[in-house]
């Protein structure tokens, strides 16, 4: 998932509000939480989901590299459940 606000770009900052985990802006009030769902604005888009892939003969690099395809965004269903207990629930 990408850590960057939808509405300004800044990097979020994971922090607890009111006994729940939310990703928030550094500069907005914007607030995801930890599934990249929109919470508070201005942002309005969730968070995007990327492949990630480790095959450096594919794109090169040194081994054990974590590669991401920026820009070829996941369909939601194949994003992976959070447990309660890290998601901030009960």
């Amino acid at each position: 998932m990408s850590t960057a606000c939808t509405y300004d770009l800044s990097s979020l900052v994971y922090s607890e509000r009111s006994g729940k985990l939310l990703w928030r802006s550094q500069y907005t009030e914007s607030a995801y939480a930890p599934d990249g769902s929109v919470v508070h604005g201005p942002a309005k888009a969730p968070l995007p989901y990327y492949k990630l892939a480790m095959a450096p003969g594919t794109f090169g690099g040194p081994s054990d590299t974590l590669f991401v395809e920026v820009g070829i965004e996941r369909d939601p269903s194949w994003r992976l459940s959070i447990p309660a207990s890290l998601a901030g629930g009960s």
